[in-house]
Formats: structure tokens, sequence, C-alpha cells
């Protein structure tokens, strides 16, 4: 016993000597200084230091964040498959070490027995893996579409911090949970997609902050409304597959650059297909087929194997009257 606690004590001090060399050859404007417990200079108490290293803090709080945030996802009922509605979602920890985990985790706004607070534990059927630091993901939000037209389910994610399963059931308990990020996801009756071409017959059926996607045979097409509420100029994002993530300039910043009215409608108009000749049903001049050979001769690059081809347009509806926006400059 004795043999051991000399070795435990050896090894701390070797660690002390170790750690003191590596600070002793920091440069005397490092932000890392040492001083003696109890000093108030607000430098780095060695005794501290060590103690951190020896003792871990636990994560005391979770923020989460998405870049798609406080929109409504409209499809409609009778897509060939459901569509999925990937969310990227970033989280932060207060406290910790550099070796927590952050699992994210969706529930209906409705399901309030996902959570049991007296055993810091979550329960539910969409969740993510364990992603370690710097704690982003994305999680596909699809099982949440209701499989009924014109009803409309609120999904809240959250990140929960070192989770672990608890039970053969995909019950979490975690250290720490964050606030919700929310996002609506509506059914749509088929009829608003008469041709079944993935593109809404009325856009003026989307409002401020909410986008369509609908998957087709050959394609998934998402539209947003690129009036984002903001009343200034920024950004719109949204994620229409995994793997494909859109930022576009929102109706204030094309009513700034002078490329829209202010009483316009402005929408993105996204396809992703395996097939660019699937992008678009007509064409002004020629075929479909010739266009396709022209956009394709055109890619800045080679295509990644797997990697999908993406169309987008910028559609302004000036009282009726439809437009392109073709340059952004």
């Amino acid at each position: 016993m004795g043999t051991s606690r000399k070795l435990i004590l050896a090894a701390l001090v070797s660690a002390l000597m170790v750690l003191a060399l590596i600070v002793g050859f920091l440069p005397s404007e490092s932000p890392l200084k040492t001083s003696s417990a109890g000093s108030g200079d607000g430098r780095v108490s060695m005794v501290n230091l060590v103690d951190m290293l020896l003792n871990p803090e636990a994560v005391s709080g979770v923020t989460l964040a998405s870049r798609v945030k406080a929109v409504v996802v409209k499809t409609p009922e009778d897509n060939v498959t459901p569509p999925p509605l990937p969310v990227p979602l970033t989280a932060n920890l207060t406290g910790g070490s550099g070796s927590d985990t952050v699992t994210f985790v969706a529930n209906r706004a409705t399901d309030t027995g996902a959570f049991n607070p007296s055993q810091s534990s979550w329960t539910g059927n969409v969740l993510s893996g364990p992603a370690s630091f710097p704690w982003v993901g994305v999680l596909d939000i699809s099982p949440f579409i209701p499989t009924t037209a014109n009803v409309r389910e609120t999904v809240r994610m959250y990140a929960l911090a070192n989770a672990a399963v608890a039970t053969k059931a995909t019950t979490l308990v975690y250290e720490a949970v964050s606030s919700p990020v929310s996002i609506a996801v509506e059914t749509r009756p088929a009829n608003e997609d008469g041709d079944d071409n993935g593109i809404p017959d009325s856009l003026s059926g989307l409002g401020t902050g909410e986008v369509w996607i609908a998957n087709t045979a050959t394609r998934t097409v998402t539209v947003v409304n690129l009036d984002s509420g903001a009343k200034a100029a920024g950004t719109v994002f949204y994620a229409p597959t995994p793997n494909v993530q859109i930022e576009a300039p929102n109706k204030d910043a094309l009513v700034s650059a002078g490329l829209a009215n202010a009483s316009d409608d402005v929408f993105l108009v996204a396809a992703v297909t395996d097939n660019i000749a699937d992008a678009i049903d007509t064409v002004d001049a020629g075929t479909v087929a010739e266009w396709a050979t022209a956009a394709a001769s055109a890619q800045p690059a080679a295509r990644t194997n797997g990697s999908p081809y993406v169309v987008l347009a910028i559609v302004v509806n000036s009282g009726g009257t439809f437009s392109f926006i073709t340059n952004l400059e």
C-alpha cells in the first residue's frame, strides 16, 4: 500500500514538474500565468490549475442554436417518399472538459412526458449519436411529419450534455439540457401541387418564414419565402437534404440592392437531383436535354461521386407578374 502511495505521489510530482517546465518556457506576455493560491491578481493559481486537471468540472449549462429556426415547413401529403427535414445544430457547453459530448434529441411539443427533470432524463425516438467538440450535428425531424393533411406539429430540439442510455427503451440520462430550438412541420393537401412537379401551384400560400419541401420521383424541391421577417438586410438559410445547405439573400437585402420592390413577394426555388435533366420541366428554347448538356458542361469542376446537382432560382412575384433575378451583383 505504501509503495502504491509513493508511486502515485511520485507520478503527481513528475506531472507538476513537467507542467512547471511547460509554463516556464511560455513567453512573458502569455496570458497564462501562475501564482500562489489565494492571490487576487486575476492570474491562474497553480493549485487551482492542478485541481482542474485532476478533478474536471461538471457541465453546468448548455446552449443550442441552429441557422434553421422559427420556420414553418410545409409538405404535401402525397410525397413519393417522405422528404428529409435535416436541421443543422450547434451546441456550446459551460464548464466541463474537452471530453464532454452532446446528444441532439427531438420530440413533439405536445409530448410533455419526454423529460423527467427529477431524474434528469429524456425519452424519445429521434436522436443523434454523441458528438464531441465542437458539438455540431444534423438532426432529421422528418419522423414528425403528420400523416394527415392540414395538421401541424411543433417539433422541439434539445442538446443533452454527457447523455447515457439508461434503459432498453431510448431513455437518456443527462448532465445538462439546453433550451429548445423549435420548428413547425405541416402536411398540406395533395391538390396544392396538382401537377406533382414538387412546386406548389400557388406560391402565395407560403407566408413569412415558411418553407415548402416535396419529394417527387426524380427530385427534391424546396421553396423558401425570402421574407424572413427580419426587416433588415441579411440572409436566409435552409438545408433541403442532409448534404446540401443553401444560404440566399433575404427579401430586405434584395430590396436594398434594387433587385426587388418592397411590395413584391420573393422566393428561392431549389431542386436537388442526381440527374441534372430532372431539375427542370420546360425550357424557353431548345430541349431540356440540350439545356442539361449545356449546364453540365459549364460546371466549374468535376462532380464528386454521389454528390447531387442543385439548381437554384430566385422568383419575384410583382402583383401576379413573375420574373427571375438572374444577377445578384
